[in-house]
């Protein structure tokens, strides 16, 4: 699994939000790519105990079609809290297409849980990061705002190309 596109600069803040929001942040991939999970910088909060919905968007901020979506348990998905953030790496069910040079959102909305604190973000600013396909978004139940100074930390991940079969059974199929 390669990283098809990342937003990784210096932590500047853990984003902190539950059942009343939620955050995205754009990107875009450089090539023609499916989609097979992320990672996410941050955690659970102290108390995590509900869902959280992962999800892919393309089109107006912070997407208007969705792509991909698919909800996982807090617990199940985001290192425990201990005060640091980690790379959370989470594999999708099922992959999906990305088109090179579209405006795409990661969204992460908490379901149910902890009111304000379900899940901790690692943000960064712009000028830390050097990414600029995107921006931060928070949500609240209904509105949407940019944050255009700051951007959420996380990897997509996929690979290029149109084959899915790992090596190792190309190799036992007498290809390899």
């Amino acid at each position: 699994m390669a990283t098809l596109t990342q937003c990784t600069g210096a932590l500047d803040d853990l984003e902190n939000f539950g059942t009343s929001g939620g955050r995205a942040s754009g990107f875009k991939i450089p090539s023609d790519a499916t989609c097979t999970g992320v990672s996410i910088y941050g955690s659970q909060s102290a108390t995590s105990s509900g869902t959280i919905a992962i999800s892919i968007y393309s089109g107006a901020n912070p997407g208007s079609t969705l792509v991909y979506t698919e909800t996982f348990t807090t617990t199940a998905v985001l290192h425990a809290y201990d005060g640091t953030p980690y790379w959370n790496d989470i594999t999708f069910a099922s992959s999906f297409a990305l088109t090179a040079g579209t405006q795409y959102y990661i969204r992460c909305i908490a379901l149910t849980g902890v009111l304000n604190d379900e899940l901790k973000w690692g943000r960064t600013t712009n000028a830390s990061s050097g990414y600029t396909d995107g921006a931060m978004w928070g949500y609240s139940s209904p509105t949407w705002t940019q944050y255009t100074t700051l951007d959420e930390q996380f990897k997509i991940y996929g690979f290029t190309g149109s084959s899915t079969t790992p090596i190792s059974t190309l190799a036992f199929m007498g290809a390899g």
